[in-house]
């Protein structure tokens, strides 16, 4: 068995996984992981940006279907962002983070409430 921990500062939050015994070279066990890294961020921007983790409906299959909407609602922000700001996407370069190279969900959200409002 291995065990990947993954310590991110200065949040100071402790990622863990464990995998079953394999063959695999600690490399691709780390590409692994990496690759697992995009849809945890999927679920955080879901649950923190578009508030899917508290549904406002607790019948049936209310909390699914809103779930359901609510990653449907972060995939056609990024669709409707990347068609609207082309190859030269717009974000803010904050002074914390000067080699910031790729736009966030939280820059495609501000640019859909400049466009909307």
């Amino acid at each position: 068995m291995r065990l990947v921990v993954v310590v991110t500062l200065p949040a100071m939050s402790l990622t863990t996984s464990s995998s079953p015994p394999t063959s695999s070279e600690p490399a691709e066990v780390v590409e692994i992981y990496a690759g697992r890294w995009s849809i945890e961020l999927c679920y955080r921007e879901v649950k923190q940006g578009i508030c899917g983790q508290e549904p406002q409906s607790w019948k049936l299959k209310g909390p699914e279907r809103a779930a359901g909407l609510a990653f449907w609602l972060y995939g056609a922000v990024w669709v409707w962002y990347l068609k609207i700001s082309g190859e030269r996407p717009r974000f803010v370069i904050k002074a914390w983070y000067p080699t910031k190279a790729t736009p966030s969900f939280a820059d495609a959200l501000a640019e859909l409430r400049r466009y909307l409002w």
